[in-house]
């Protein structure tokens, strides 16, 4: 299995760097920036979405989307990874609406810097600790519902609360993480190696 994990701009190094440790030991792992490589998977960690978005430029998207949507290549996104692959926010500023991979929403965008901290996720009927870093949330339908936060995190004051919302999210051969698997101990590691594996 050849996996490609993005680590250009926007991409967070230790986010990255956790990825490729735990993806290599399920396949081959090449990094890409500007140019999309031919690959089985492909995983985009956590940064910032919108400098991901603009770096890999309008074409890159485009042509990404294709291949997860229309070759059907796996896609797994965390924090960033998953903002980017939802339908976009803050359009006139960002390129994120052009790589949509799930028809979801972030409700509550405006208030995106939730906090960072550990968070009980509810991940089928067991419940675990996660990594949470303003990672999305998940509001729309036609997708499975993997995990569901248990608590929330609010450093905003926001009224909408994650409790009992999605954490974790799959659509056919798409995969996003809110909390941040690969930095989420062995329980973590888990859940990316099932992804990786089309078993999640």
């Amino acid at each position: 299995m050849k996996i490609a994990v993005y680590t250009g701009k926007g991409s967070a190094k230790e986010s990255a760097k956790s990825i490729i440790r735990i993806s290599s030991k399920v396949g081959e792992v090449v990094e890409f920036d500007k140019n999309i490589p031919n690959s089985d998977v492909y995983i985009i960690g956590g940064g910032l979405a919108s400098e991901i978005a603009a770096n890999l430029g309008m074409g890159n998207l485009k042509k990404l989307e294709s291949i997860i949507l229309n070759d059907r290549k796996r896609y797994i996104g965390i924090c960033a990874g998953a903002y980017l692959a939802i339908e976009g926010y803050w359009t006139d500023k960002t390129l994120t609406n052009y790589f949509v991979l799930i028809k979801a929403k972030h409700p509550d965008i405006d208030n995106w810097r939730r906090g960072q901290g550990w968070i009980k996720v509810e991940v089928r009927e067991e419940e675990i600790k996660m990594w949470y870093e303003n990672g999305p949330l998940f509001e729309g339908n036609g997708f499975e519902i993997i995990g569901r936060f248990l608590e929330d995190i609010n450093e905003t004051d926001s009224d909408y609360s994650m409790k009992n919302t999605p954490a974790i999210i799959k659509k056919d051969n798409i995969v996003l993480f809110s909390p941040h698997s690969e930095l989420s101990g062995e329980v973590g590691e888990k859940l990316l190696l099932k992804a990786l594996e089309g078993s999640l």
